[in-house]
């Protein structure tokens, strides 16, 4: 059994291990995706799958380790499904519309938004006049949020179980300075290989867009980890991550400008950073100041 007196190990063995599991996926899809090139949109949603639950593989091999059971696990990371956590579970993905409107607004005050470009790219992909494609540019965001809630969110609770439940509760499952930033940078940089491998996020800037993305990551974690504290589940954490997948791409396609500075300052970058941080720290706030958020340390947090 791995000393419960030192979590500093146990943070290590877990982050090893994700990353290596992270990578192998990643080298994976290079090998193996050519071959099925018939079906790449399959092909990437299974390399997606795989990756967003190598977290929680590596949870299980640490659990085992532990000489826990990880239905347990698993158990007290769900929490109670009480009305609380349906509630928090449904309005979570509204945490991404909101950063996604202060960011509309922030980008069009200093010049970086145009919804010219998205609608180009939706009526030249469903081969749609300009009227119908800004119709299905709606449709799309507003259907957006019932992805979120379902195959999105059951996508994103492999990460959920690693980085909200695991990796937070060797932080002493407190939500405070350390754990924001902690587990922000580890999230960011699980996507390293993504990014050095596949141009994930950044397919121009490439391993120059980590800085970036790390600055991106800690802010949207604090509003993972705020909705995980004030419901007593993971459950909500995954409905955001899952509209944070949804939507947040699209602010790529909205940009004026060119695809390096389009990485540098719109949505995976500062203009984006921003509004996460006004949005997380609001939402931080609020939950704080109306007694919902509970800022003690768990008792109990590595059982």
């Amino acid at each position: 059994m791995l000393p419960i007196s030192n979590p500093a190990k146990r943070i290590l063995l877990y982050v090893g291990a994700t990353y290596m599991g992270a990578f192998i996926t990643d080298l994976a899809y290079i090998s193996l995706g050519s071959k099925f090139s018939v079906a790449p949109q399959f092909t990437i949603l299974l390399w997606g799958l795989a990756r967003m639950y190598t977290p929680t593989v590596s949870v299980y091999l640490c659990v085992k380790l532990e000489s826990r059971r990880f239905q347990d696990f698993v158990k007290k990371s769900l929490g109670s499904v009480s009305r609380r956590t349906i509630l928090w579970y449904l309005l979570s993905p509204i945490i991404v519309y909101a950063a996604m409107g202060l960011y509309v607004a922030l980008a069009s005050f200093i010049g970086l938004f145009s919804l010219d470009s998205l609608v180009k790219v939706y009526s030249e992909t469903a081969n749609l006049p300009i009227s119908e494609a800004l119709s299905l540019i709606y449709i799309s965001i507003a259907s957006a949020y019932f992805a979120s809630i379902t195959v999105n969110a059951m996508f994103a609770l492999g990460e959920e179980l690693g980085w909200r439940s695991y990796l937070l509760s060797l932080l002493d499952g407190r939500l405070d300075f350390r754990s924001t930033f902690i587990i922000g940078i580890v999230w960011a940089l699980w996507h390293t290989s993504a990014i050095a491998l596949l141009r994930y996020s950044y397919p121009n800037l490439g391993v120059y867009g980590i800085p970036l993305y790390i600055s991106l990551l800690i802010p949207i974690n604090l509003a993972h980890l705020v909705v995980v504290k004030v419901s007593g589940s993971i459950l909500p954490a995954a409905s955001l991550h899952g509209a944070l997948n949804a939507l947040w791409n699209l602010t790529i396609l909205t940009s004026t400008l060119d695809p390096i500075e389009t990485e540098i300052y719109c949505g995976s970058g500062l203009t984006g950073i921003v509004s996460w941080i006004v949005v997380s720290t609001a939402l931080y706030k609020i939950a704080l100041h109306s007694s919902m958020l509970d800022l003690r340390k768990d008792p109990n947090p590595t059982s």
